[in-house]
């Protein structure tokens, strides 16, 4: 998740309050909502003033301008997550995503998962620097062994991959994690037919496993109480067996 492209651009308006206006971290969130802002208009590193006078004869692009630095401002003295959820609700983000998924003809759920998905992580994480140097320092770690074993991450050990492309039989044994409901089906699916694209979908998952097929949901997430998935009721529980794995005190 942490390579994913709406991670990277949270990223980006995080650098970007604390001050970080390089051309190619603000060429990330620029337009992200839209704002009509021209990339040639942007300087190394972008100023504001210089970026104002570009527009001083288009009141609107002015005021999404003014905008944006409120926003920084904003984000700049909030803790992580606060910060993020003000990225996605009050700057703008998530109906950016949501336009993206239309317009690329992808289910919108699909992307807003992967930023519900950050919100959630970024809760273990006072501040926002301490945040964005677990990741850098997550993705050195992986390039050194990468490095080191002579090999890339598709070639050994575990893989974490979403569930929503598959093969088939892909794997000897397939873990399927957080089976709780909300998560799968998506709280986002109300009407049946997004109930059975979900269905369908976790049916995807299942089938990658060729011998072994563990499917684990828990009681508790973030101090919230949690809920087995509907579609486990659906599941023959002759075929399986079910074990409870109780917190160490």
């Amino acid at each position: 998740i942490y390579e994913h492209w709406i991670t990277k651009d949270i990223i980006a308006y995080l650098r970007a309050a604390d001050g970080n206006m390089s051309r190619a971290n603000m060429l990330r969130i620029i337009n992200k909502p839209v704002r009509y802002i021209t990339r040639a208009f942007l300087s190394e590193p972008v100023n504001f003033d210089e970026l104002s006078a570009s527009y001083r004869a288009d009141k609107e692009i002015l005021g999404q301008i003014d905008r944006l630095q409120f926003d920084l401002n904003m984000i700049k003295k909030m803790t992580t997550f606060a910060a993020v959820n003000y990225i996605r609700k009050a700057a703008g983000y998530d109906g950016y995503i949501e336009e993206f998924a239309v317009k690329h003809h992808i289910k919108p759920e699909a992307l807003i998962r992967v930023a519900d998905e950050v919100t959630s992580q970024v809760k273990a994480y006072d501040s926002q620097s301490e945040w964005i140097n677990y990741i850098e320092k997550n993705a050195k770690e992986l390039n050194e062994l990468e490095k080191k074993q002579g090999k890339s991450s598709e070639d050994y050990g575990v893989q974490l991959r979403s569930i929503h492309s598959s093969k088939g039989l892909e794997f000897r044994a397939v873990f399927i994690l957080d089976f709780n409901e909300g998560m799968i089906p998506y709280k986002r699916a109300v009407l049946d037919e997004e109930v059975e694209e979900e269905r369908r979908l976790l049916y995807v998952a299942m089938t990658r496993a060729r011998e072994y097929l563990y499917i684990l949901y828990t009681r508790e997430r973030y101090n919230k109480k949690m809920t087995a998935s509907r579609f486990l009721r659906e599941i023959n529980r002759q075929s399986c067996k079910i074990h409870s794995i109780e917190r160490e005190s």
